[in-house]
């Protein structure tokens, strides 16, 4: 049986080069702190790939902080995403022109 996840109090290392399935089942995750502000593809996945889905989950009271391509469910996605919800904080603290920041995907 599925259940809401706490990340409070803990520190997020993105996944990166995320290929699978992740399906949330309609559960939240809540408390997701990143603090990488010289990263690039800063989010719970670094890097959705092509063939990689993520659907049915909230991620609530994020602060995430990378360099670019920065968002709360991926910096990059080539992937999939469906009903996903978000909310908190997201930014980009790059200083050149492509320096994305967004409540989902980063770039």
């Amino acid at each position: 049986m599925g259940a809401n996840i706490q990340l409070t109090d803990c520190t997020w290392n993105p996944i990166s080069n995320f290929s699978g399935v992740f399906d949330g089942n309609g559960y939240t995750i809540s408390g997701l702190t990143i603090n990488q502000p010289l990263s690039m593809n800063v989010g719970f996945f670094g890097n959705l790939m092509a063939t990689g889905i993520v659907r049915n989950v909230r991620l609530m009271d994020v602060n995430i902080i990378g360099n670019r391509n920065v968002g709360s469910v991926t910096g990059t996605s080539f992937g999939q995403i469906s009903n996903v919800f978000a909310s908190g904080s997201v930014e980009a603290l790059g200083e050149g022109t492509y320096d994305y920041a967004s409540g989902l995907v980063g770039c």
